[in-house]
């Protein structure tokens, strides 16, 4: 009997083992879960937090390195063979014991939003791999003072790049590895690159760096460029920061090396800040700086003087280094004006020309080469029915020109008094507009869009007016009648284009460095490509580009013409800028265009040099370059020349975008609003969001004002309103702040968040800088207490 019950419990015994192996044989296999974020370390003078996610997810980590050596066991062995991980493979952490990881195989199936959908038996274990050969988070270093991404960028920070150039740059490149002990390779970057920082090697010498705030665990290759030394990089900071403005005019700024302007000689000119690109133009600071004067910022500077370098054009005359920096900065810079005929013959033209505006607004969205492209108006009619202002500025806003012709086409509704309509007076108010305007050296093109003209215009005349400011013309004819005022259009247009491009490509010449860039056929006759398009054969035969474009008799031409030869002829003018933009730097990038070069008076106390001249391989790859040199400085603006904001990535502004409609989602959509619900709604909301690592209690967040809330959530510079330095719990309690303020206050974010989407290619927020997108946020996307009537 007793024997039974033993084998009755030895078999409940034996069941009850079988049940649990085949429970965990069946539960998925348990993984490390990522640790919370800490402190990383200090790089660049910058206290930094590591790239964990502050919700826990299984931990993916990467091979930091080509040829990653993976050991079967904890402890490497040289006689055991190894298998190698490539450079940023993913691997699931399984394990972790004493500076090692025991990895297994990553695939994109392995995980469902953060969680591992694979069982025990489906994970492949690759081995044991060492902490500091592997990179421990998919997230860039953080700011351990506002929590957001910290941005770097590849600029010289250790004079011993000067000494050695060829172990740092490779022409005017950034050399990048695939190890931190630089056995291979990665693709170059370039001089100036913003970038994001993943980790430091074991010996503190290299970084290694991406293009993203965060990357995907599939896709990280794309993101991550590899390792740079960290003698090739500099804090460039998080996202807030002050943008001058290229075309501003103020004598009252002034950037400093020194606090004390009296003892400091001025580290950037108006006239240079006037040809600064947009990044360059972007001095990163903090928040508490924005609040001083002067401002301790950083800024962006070639300090090698290249000035007394020269080289000679064809005409055997010098261009000194100024000069050819002045060539490259007016060939970015395009404007075209669009000349309209007012007539009653082609008033159904304006409505058309319109639609051309705005898709021709959409393309310059997405034209690196230019810097800035401004559109301007002219309207001519033989009768002007007393109307004087017949033209419109240059803008960088397509919809004032819009405006401008539709205001005309309201204005101008009186009879012609002839046929023929009085073209040249629309094409020297076209020239007069560039002129004026100090763009005669820019790349100009004026488009003409007529029916007919008189007969005995002064062609000569007007040749010249187009000469002065180098401009290109496209002539478009809208209709074609059997009058000789029809014709006259068209052999005024030929004899526009044929004598200018003539006149022009003399000009061109003064910017020519290589005889084989001169056309020897230089035949100025149109020739016909589709049927009524003539234009100049550019490049075979004419050193310039022209178009005349007509209809047949007694038709009408359409619009889509127009558009494809605007289209056609920029690309022609691109190709040419860039074809003189890189022959000039090909000549002042050689020993002879560099031999001069020497370090500017303002940078000795900073940088010291080997020897008095700059060395020609040194010279040469930092030509051009005015983000070469990360310095720090003192800003001197009043505030109409400056625009507090934030630089963003493209990741970053869509955090930006939702972190905004989520905000509203929570707090202003309520139907019936109620200011205490509303903000206390909102304590949570941003308790729950703080970027940085350091928690924050409500007590706290109640304490603070509406403006230190916005800036420690979004890096923004709130305005100096009052109600934003009132605190949260003043805007919860206080009688004497409306119910109605905060209520409007709070619905804005939506109307922000729309905003943000609709604005986000225009040119005055979208920045492409070396091939990358970026964006400037700036006090117009700020949320604001005294709201204006158009927000």
């Amino acid at each position: 009997m007793k024997l039974s019950k033993h084998r009755q419990s030895l078999k409940r015994f034996l069941i009850g083992i079988l049940l649990l192996l085949s429970v965990i044989g069946c539960t998925p296999l348990k993984v490390y879960r990522t640790p919370s974020p800490s402190l990383y370390g200090n790089i660049d003078n910058t206290l930094l937090v590591n790239g964990y996610p502050k919700q826990k997810q299984t931990w993916v980590v990467f091979s930091d390195r080509e040829n990653n050596r993976v050991s079967p066991t904890k402890e490497e062995d040289i006689t055991l063979v190894y298998k190698e991980l490539r450079f940023l493979e993913p691997l699931i952490v399984l394990k972790k014991r004493k500076g090692m990881f025991k990895v297994g195989e990553y695939t994109p199936t392995s995980l469902n939003d953060g969680k591992l959908t694979l069982k025990k038996s489906k994970i492949k274990v690759k081995g044991w791999v060492p902490q500091e050969r592997l990179l421990l988070w998919s997230k860039g270093l953080r700011s351990a003072e506002t929590g957001f991404a910290t941005k770097a960028i590849l600029t010289v920070s250790d004079p011993e790049v000067f000494t050695t150039p060829n172990d740092f740059l490779e022409n005017d490149s950034v050399i990048v590895y695939k190890t931190p002990n630089l056995s291979e390779k990665a693709k170059k970057r370039s001089i100036g690159d913003l970038v994001y920082i993943y980790k430091e090697s074991a010996d503190k010498e290299m970084l290694l760096i991406g293009k993203k705030p965060a990357s995907i665990v599939d896709s990280i290759q794309s993101s991550v460029y590899g390792w740079v030394s960290k003698k090739m990089i500099s804090i460039w900071g998080d996202r807030t920061a002050i943008q001058l403005s290229s075309n501003t005019f103020s004598a009252d700024i002034f950037l400093h090396k020194k606090q004390d302007s009296l003892q400091s000689i001025p580290a950037i000119s108006l006239k240079e800040i006037k040809q600064r690109n947009r990044i360059e133009n972007i001095y990163p600071t903090t928040i508490k700086e924005l609040s001083q004067t002067p401002k301790e910022v950083g800024f962006l500077d070639n300090p090698f003087d290249y000035s007394q370098n020269k080289i000679y054009n064809i005409l055997g005359t010098p261009i000194y280094y100024p000069k050819y920096k002045d060539i490259l900065y007016n060939n970015r810079k395009l404007n075209l004006v669009f000349v309209l005929d007012g007539s009653e013959n082609n008033r159904l033209y304006i409505p058309t020309l319109k639609s051309l505006l705005q898709e021709l607004q959409l393309q310059f969205s997405k034209m690196d080469y230019f810097s800035t492209i401004r559109l301007a108006g002219v309207v001519y009619k033989s009768d002007n029915c007393g109307v004087s202002n017949l033209s419109s500025p240059l803008t960088t806003d397509y919809e004032d020109v819009i405006d401008f012709f539709d205001d005309k086409l309201q204005e101008l509704k009186c009879k012609d008094t002839t046929k023929g309509q009085p073209v040249e007076q629309g094409i020297l108010t076209a020239t007069r507009l560039l002129y004026e305007a100090q763009a005669k050296d820019q790349t100009n093109m004026i488009v003409l869009v007529g029916t007919s003209a008189s007969a005995y215009p002064s062609t000569g005349i007007l040749a010249d007016a187009i000469t002065r400011v180098k401009a290109r013309l496209i002539c478009f004819q809208t209709q074609a009648k059997s009058d000789d005022t029809y014709n006259n259009f068209v052999l005024l247009a030929e004899k526009l284009v044929i004598n200018s491009a003539k006149n022009i490509s003399e000009l061109k010449k003064e910017k020519i460095v290589n005889p084989q860039d001169v056309s020897l056929e230089n035949d100025y006759s149109l020739s016909q490509g589709a049927e009524g398009i003539f234009r100049l054969d550019y490049p075979k035969k004419s050193m310039t580009q022209g178009y005349v474009i007509f209809p047949k008799k007694g038709e009408m031409m359409p619009i889509n013409i127009l558009k494809s030869s605007i289209d056609s002829l920029l690309g022609q003018i691109t190709f040419d800028n860039k074809h003189i933009d890189q022959s000039l730097t090909t000549y002042f990038r050689s020993d002879i265009g560099v031999k001069k070069t020497s370090l500017y008076d303002k940078y000795k106390d900073t940088l010291t040099l080997p020897k008095k001249r700059i060395p020609p391989a040194m010279a040469s790859g930092f030509l051009g370059k005015d983000n070469s040199f990360l310095f720090k400085g003192y800003l001197y603006a009043p505030e109409r020349a400056g625009e507090n904001g934030i630089l963003l990535s493209e990741q970053e502004f869509e955090q930006l975008h939702h972190y905004y409609t989520l905000l509203h989602s929570k707090v202003g959509n309520e139907k019936k609003f109620n200011r205490r619900k509303a903000i206390r709604y909102y304590v949570r909301f941003v308790k729950k969001l703080n970027p940085a690592i350091n928690k924050r209690s409500r007590g706290r967040i109640y304490k603070q004002t509406m403006a230190e809330t916005i800036a420690w959530q979004t890096g923004m510079n709130a305005p100096q309103e009052p109600l934003m330095n009132r605190s949260l719990r003043e805007w919860k309690n206080n009688k004497d702040i409306s119910d109605t303020t905060i209520e409007a206050y709070f619905n804005q974010y939506k109307i922000l968040a729309t905003r943000l989407i609709t604005h986000k290619n225009n040119a005055k927020m979208r920045i492409r800088y070396n091939g990358e997108t970026y964006y400037w946020v700036g006090q117009e996307f700020v949320p604001k207490t005294m709201i204006p009537k158009k927000l």
